[in-house]
């Protein structure tokens, strides 16, 4: 037998006969034309743009009122409090946030959050 073909014993069936077959493997060679041996050993797909670098993780730039986005959840951390009770109770008394898309997502800016909590201490401040 050459080393091209291979023998291939199937798994027994249901009446207990198992059948052996010969598969001719075949050899398939690419003929590189003269555009790609010009280009063998460069970058065939050079990158289409140069990336922008990505923010430092600890990035907080100064003049920036506003502060990182939010999530309601990120803000019930940042409270103290449950989701539902920032929907619900801190929103209606003035917690300043933005409805996004066509979802309605709630975006929170970390300046505006802060600013309204120490407005909310000062004005409740000595009520406890």
């Amino acid at each position: 037998m050459d080393g091209k073909s291979q023998l291939f014993a199937e798994p027994a069936d249901a009446y207990g006969a198992g059948a052996i077959r010969t598969v001719k493997m075949t050899e398939v060679k690419f003929v590189e034309n003269a555009e790609a041996q010009q280009f063998k050993g460069v970058l065939a797909d050079p990158p289409r743009a140069e990336l922008p670098v990505g923010k430092p993780v600890g990035y907080r730039p100064l003049d920036d009122p506003l502060g990182e986005a939010l999530t309601v959840h990120e803000v019930s951390r940042l409270l103290g409090c449950s989701a539902w009770t920032v929907r619900n109770r801190h929103m209606r008394r003035g917690l300043p946030h933005f409805r996004v898309g066509g979802t309605g997502k709630l975006v929170f800016y970390r300046g505006q959050v802060t600013r309204w909590i120490l407005e909310q201490q000062a004005i409740h401040k000595g009520r406890r």
